[in-house]
């Protein structure tokens, strides 16, 4: 059960992955590759995939494409001491106020883990938005991908590409970074980048 969580989508990919595999090997189609992408939320959990099964997908990874998919969580839910203090005073008091249920509702929706919290701290919040986060799972020769970003996207900003393209560079992947100079999340204001990406990925 995903509990509608990042990790139990992530599980449920995986499931659904080997039950295409199982299919095409039952109907004796032989697949030898796949390419897995989505926009937004469905490029994150693309990049998720991609990066932390790279090596035992049941059917092997060829590339990966995310459009505007978050790819570091900590730019989308940064959490600070004050946050955490609140939280914790919060707890002190005997009752859960607004600053815990959010805290709850966001650890819920990326792990699942509705456990009885008995003190917030920062290290264990930046490491579950570090497991969720496509970015830490990028190693030497990463999975060849295709990003698209727009830098006047509100919503997953253009640190999201800046963090994957630095990473990328680091390990030596082979990756085209498509950024849109005058499109939003929608990535519909850059016909020439459209018709680039298009050809890329094609």
């Amino acid at each position: 059960n995903s509990k509608g969580s990042i990790k139990g989508m992530d599980r449920e990919i995986k499931a659904c992955v080997e039950a295409l595999c199982h299919t095409a090997d039952s109907l004796g189609v032989n697949v030898g590759k796949m390419a897995i992408g989505g926009y937004s939320a469905g490029g994150h959990l693309a990049m998720l995939y991609a990066f932390t099964h790279r090596h035992d997908s049941a059917i092997p990874l060829a590339f990966c494409i995310s459009y505007v998919g978050p790819s570091d969580m900590n730019f989308l839910f940064p959490v600070n001491s004050g946050i955490i203090d609140k939280a914790n005073q919060e707890l002190q008091s005997g009752v859960k106020g607004e600053t815990c249920k959010a805290i709850d509702g966001m650890i819920y929706s990326m792990t699942g883990d509705l456990g009885e919290t008995k003190e917030y701290k920062a290290e264990e919040m930046d490491s579950i938005l570090r497991s969720i986060s496509p970015i830490t799972y990028i190693s030497d020769g990463a999975l060849p991908a295709v990003f698209a970003y727009g830098a006047k996207d509100q919503l997953v900003r253009i640190p999201h590409a800046d963090s994957l393209e630095a990473r990328y560079q680091r390990h030596g992947g082979t990756f085209e970074m498509i950024r849109f100079p005058n499109s939003g999340h929608e990535l519909g204001r850059d016909s020439e980048c459209v018709e680039r990406l298009n050809k890329t990925v094609s």
